[in-house]
């Protein structure tokens, strides 16, 4: 049962990967994550993960032969196979935990100053992004207020997804409601 479960495991990673190879916003993450946080890996742990669900797998095929057989040479195989596959899969989970704590903040920072009220309309107007009030500010304004740095960064939020980019970075918010509740800040009445 076990060389069942890493087969189905690993037949559930490489579906789960595999669309994510093609996917134009983890693309877009991968250049955002090259650009800013100077992490180069994040489109090749991918495929690695992707090898890492084939061999999954395949490891998982050759224990329930080796299961189903009796050969002592398959069995050895089939429990190297998932001692070697035990590393690898620690070895995406370290990267995993250090991608979090270290691309993380960074990506907060980012978002932080792109959706910043003053530097989201400088990136909107200088993208030509469609928003309510575009027409009230003066596109003096926006020339005088863009300099060399604001024009880079326009250039990087092109590459990223432009005006697709701002829309889901600074304006589509998902809120979940969570109910009623007591308020815990003393408004010296006694409310």
């Amino acid at each position: 049962t076990g060389a069942v479960a890493i087969f189905v495991l690993g037949f559930i990673m490489v579906l789960r990967f595999s669309d994510k190879v093609t996917d134009k916003g983890l693309l877009r993450l991968d250049a955002f994550l090259d650009a800013s946080a100077g992490m180069e890996y994040s489109f090749e742990v991918l495929i690695i993960a992707l090898i890492a669900g084939t061999f999954m797998a395949a490891t998982g095929c050759i224990g329930y032969v080796g299961v189903q057989s009796g050969r002592r040479t398959t069995m050895c195989l089939y429990f190297s196979l998932t001692t070697l596959l035990a590393l690898v899969l620690l070895s995406l989970g370290s990267f995993a935990i250090v991608m979090q704590h270290q691309v993380g903040p960074r990506m907060l920072q980012e978002a932080e100053w792109i959706c910043h009220p003053k530097q989201f309309m400088l990136l909107a107007m200088k993208l030509d992004c469609p928003f309510k009030g575009k027409e009230r500010i003066p596109l003096s304004w926006v020339e005088a207020e863009c300099d060399d740095f604001c024009l880079n960064e326009t250039e990087r939020v092109r590459a990223l997804g432009a005006c697709d980019l701002l829309d889901v970075l600074c304006r589509a918010f998902a809120y979940e409601e969570v109910g009623g509740g007591m308020c815990l800040v003393d408004g010296g009445n006694g409310t």
